[in-house]
């Protein structure tokens, strides 16, 4: 590096280095020191008041270094913030406090992040907007609300060449004038416009070189330098065209063939008169292959006007095509279509109105509307005439075998009540023998046994024993005998249950003797156990509309229950009440005997299950008894029911009416 004054000096900043020498940028800051951009070696800042340089280069996996080594602009802001151009690594800002480089870099997916790594150029306007040059076009950098840098994307479209940026300066019009490597571009910020200038427009050369660009800032002229040398104008003498070019479409082609009036294409002439006189054109479908011819009425630099056209129903925008004069189609559909062509003059004014051309391509008899309603017509009756046809097949079959199922099920349906009906009394039968003979197995072979071997005894030794013994043996067989008798007229009852023979014989009685009755007939048994029985009664002239013969058995039963599973010297008692059932009479048992769990009481008027236990005595249990009790109140029109806790007692309760039901 030299620096000169009166003399001149000159700096290494390696001496061994001689890529240290290859230097792309220079800026002197605010503060005197002069900041050098190096080819590959990063960033140098020179002190002159020390005379020593300090270098920043990229340091791998250091987000706080400079992104990249080769550095090909510099520029400070009004904040003093240094923003440094990088050749692979976007642009970098340096904040001098702090020492450390923040990196803005292209991310594709981030529609407002720079538009190229490669950044070539720098430059703040008057209006200090912040403008980049990439190798994707121009950028503004700006700052949304939250403070998030936002590049916005300038000079990228189809019109521009090339899209390059290698130079920016600003005249005194407040108008950008920017180098690429295929000529110079003014831009309108404000309005967002732009006119490309080649070597039509007098430059030496169109390929310019990176910051290669200068405003005299005495005369106002530009310098810009090229590979051949550098072109100088003034951009006050650079007047714009600013008139719209005319255009208009001056042939159509099909297949390549072009169709000038009074043409006769398949049997008819199709264009009457010239085709740029003309708001549409009708053709056949296949007739699908279509160029159109236009021109620019703007003879100024005419090689240099721009063209664009789009096909409104095929074409989703514009197409920019630069001078080319033709728009060719192929395989169009039938259908509505609008031709469109607009064109620019080479300051880039767009005569953004251009010209338009309906085109209708009639499609084939087989694509008509009218030929589909009638096809459909036409198929939706020969289908209706079919269907009707085979509707009335399917619903004289139908009948047919409708009635043939329904004699059929009629038939099934009589075998199988009557196989139901053998059925369920075979099964009534056998559960009835399988109970029957269970009982007769069981529980009458122990009182049986007892009596038989007591009677042995007394046959055997009756000289023997003492007058008690024989009193003992006498009074066990007596016993057991009576048991036996108890168990032979529940068994007797209860299969003629089963078997629909029991004669019911209802009529109203006072129910309050019936139950004294039967208190009476068990107190033998319960003296036995020194079990007192006592009866008490709302009232003395309570009635019940019921068979005597059947509640007497349900009295019996539930009174020797309570009796065989009460502990000895106890209470039974039985109480008569009306209590909370209208129209029906409550008879309450209660016992302080052994009592039932929650299983017991779940299964103790079941069907299927029959609970045999043992009184507090060792007396026998079948749990048929309980099973005539729930037949014989259920046939009287009653309930019953019963709660019990282990060990406290049990309470049985049934209900009758106290008059016929009606």
């Amino acid at each position: 590096m030299f620096i000169f004054s009166d003399t001149h000096k000159r700096y290494y900043i390696n001496p061994d280095d001689p890529g240290s020498t290859n230097n792309l940028a220079l800026h002197v800051t605010r503060d005197g020191n002069v900041w050098i951009g190096n080819y590959s070696g990063g960033l140098f800042v020179f002190d002159p008041r020390t005379e020593k340089f300090r270098v920043y280069s990229r340091v791998p996996g250091d987000d706080k270094s400079i992104s990249d080594n080769q550095i090909w602009d510099i520029i400070e802001d009004s904040a003093g913030m240094m923003w440094i151009a990088t050749g692979k690594g976007g642009l970098n800002k340096f904040d001098p406090e702090t020492q450390s480089f923040i990196s803005y870099q292209n991310d594709p997916k981030d529609t407002t992040g720079i538009s190229s790594n490669t950044v070539w150029t720098l430059f703040i306007d008057k209006m200090k907007n912040f403008w980049i040059g990439t190798t994707h076009g121009l950028n503004k950098l700006v700052y949304d609300d939250h403070g998030k840098a936002v590049f916005m994307k300038y000079l990228n479209g189809p019109d521009i060449p090339d899209k390059g940026i290698t130079g920016i300066v600003e005249d005194s019009f407040n108008q950008l004038w920017i180098t690429t490597s295929k000529g110079i571009v003014r831009f309108d910020p404000e309005n967002n416009r732009h006119i490309m200038y080649g070597l039509d427009d007098g430059l030496l050369e169109n390929e310019f070189s990176i910051n290669a660009i200068i405003r005299d800032e005495n005369t106002g002229e530009i310098y810009a330098g090229g590979i051949n040398g550098f072109s100088v104008f003034d951009p006050e003498n650079v007047k714009e065209n600013d008139i719209p070019p005319i255009v208009k479409i001056i042939d159509l082609k099909l297949f390549n063939r072009s169709v000038s009036t009074g043409d006769t294409v398949n049997g008819r002439i199709l264009l009457q008169k010239s085709i740029h006189a003309l708001d549409n054109i009708r053709l056949l479908y296949k007739e699908n292959a279509i160029t159109f011819e236009y021109v620019a009425m703007h003879y100024k630099l005419s090689e240099s006007n721009q063209y664009a056209f789009k096909l409104d129903g095929f074409d989703k925008g514009w197409n920019y095509v630069g001078n080319q004069r033709m728009a060719t189609y192929t395989n169009l559909e039938p259908g509505y279509y609008k031709f469109h062509v607009k064109a620019c003059n080479s300051d880039n004014i767009w005569n953004e109105e251009g010209t338009t051309l309906d085109l209708y391509i009639k499609p084939p008899y087989w694509q008509t509307w009218l030929f589909r309603i009638s096809s459909f017509l036409f198929l939706s009756a020969l289908l209706l005439l079919i269907f009707f046809v085979r509707i009335r097949q399917i619903r004289s079959r139908n009948i047919y075998l409708e009635r043939a199922v329904r004699e059929r099920t009629k038939e099934i349906d009589t075998k199988n009540r009557i196989l139901n009906e053998s059925n369920q009394k075979l099964g009534e039968l056998n559960v009835m023998k399988d109970k029957f003979f269970s009982i007769i197995g069981h529980d009458l072979k122990n009182p049986i046994n007892a009596i038989m071997g007591f009677s042995f005894l007394l046959r055997e030794r009756i000289i023997e024993l003492s007058a008690d013994k024989r009193d003992y043996f006498i009074n066990a067989i007596y016993k057991s005998a009576r048991n036996t008798s108890e168990l032979l007229e529940n068994l007797l009852q209860w299969a003629n249950s089963q078997k629909g023979q029991m004669n019911y014989k209802p009529k109203e009685l006072n129910i309050e003797k019936l139950i004294k009755e039967n208190i009476n007939l068990c107190k033998e048994q319960a003296d036995e156990k020194n079990i007192g029985i006592e009866f008490s009664s709302q009232k003395s002239d309570f009635n019940a509309f019921c068979d005597p013969r059947m509640i007497s058995t349900v009295l019996r039963n539930l009174l020797v229950n309570a009796i065989k599973f009460s502990n000895p010297d106890t209470q039974i008692q039985v109480s008569l009440s009306d209590k909370d059932k209208k129209d029906y009479l409550i008879i309450n048992i209660i016992d302080q005997g052994i009592g039932l769990n929650e299983n017991q009481l779940r299964n103790l008027f079941s069907d299927n299950k029959s609970i045999t236990m043992k009184g507090t005595s060792g007396e026998p249990g079948t749990g048929l008894g309980l099973e005539l009790c729930k037949e014989f109140v259920r046939v009287n029109n009653g309930e019953i029911w019963v709660k019990s806790k282990p060990g406290i007692g049990s309470t049985f309760s049934f209900s009758l009416p106290v008059k016929k039901p009606e």
